[in-house]
């Protein structure tokens, strides 16, 4: 006689492969977030690869001169409506305040003097005299584009990549599972329902 505490929970791979509906909504929520990781790695890599692919490349050290606060307005819903029907709660709209930061950086290109402008939503940590080193690069080297990417888009590149071959393993353990449960005729059947 085998007590609760005898009793194996089955791991997590048997779980996921040994019914049908299961196993196929595994593979479909698996499906869909590497799909996901693979559009944000796909920008990222597009980004590297139009950087690298360039003949022309410089780094320029670009100096902030001016910073500016603007003061705008938009219209948002009031959260005293939340929960009433959407006509409802557009009728009581209500009119927000923020701010925007719109800073101009200083760089020169073949000692020609160009500007970059920036925009913060609600705050910034720039001020005037700030410095930052940015990536150029040119297919014909006067026209200079400013790379896409930083510190924090690789990182995101590299999250990407590891969950891309996270769920690509868990697809494989699943299927591999699938097959050895198939092969000893311990899959579940799904019930019919009696009419």
């Amino acid at each position: 006689m085998t007590t609760d505490i005898e009793r194996k929970e089955p791991s997590a791979w048997v779980i996921w492969a040994e019914q049908t509906d299961v196993f196929i909504g595994t593979l479909i929520v698996f499906s869909l977030i590497i799909a996901v990781a693979v559009f944000f790695a796909y920008i990222g890599i597009s980004n590297h690869l139009a950087y690298s692919g360039a003949p022309f490349h410089q780094e320029v050290e670009c100096t902030a001169i001016r910073v500016d606060e603007i003061e705008r307005e938009q219209e948002v819903y009031d959260d005293y409506y939340k929960d009433e029907p959407e006509h409802i709660r557009k009728q009581h709209m209500k009119t927000e305040k923020y701010k925007v930061y719109v800073s101009e950086w200083e760089y020169y290109i073949n000692d020609e003097r160009k500007t970059l402008t920036v925009t913060d939503k609600y705050l910034t940590t720039h001020k005037v005299g700030d410095k930052m080193t940015k990536k150029m690069y040119s297919r014909d080297g006067v026209e200079y584009k400013f790379a896409s990417f930083d510190g924090l888009t690789d990182f995101v590149l590299g999250i990407c990549l590891m969950i891309i071959a996270l769920f690509t393993f868990l697809i494989v353990g699943v299927i591999l599972e699938r097959i050895k449960l198939a092969k000893k005729g311990k899959l579940k059947k799904k019930r019919k329902k009696k009419r």
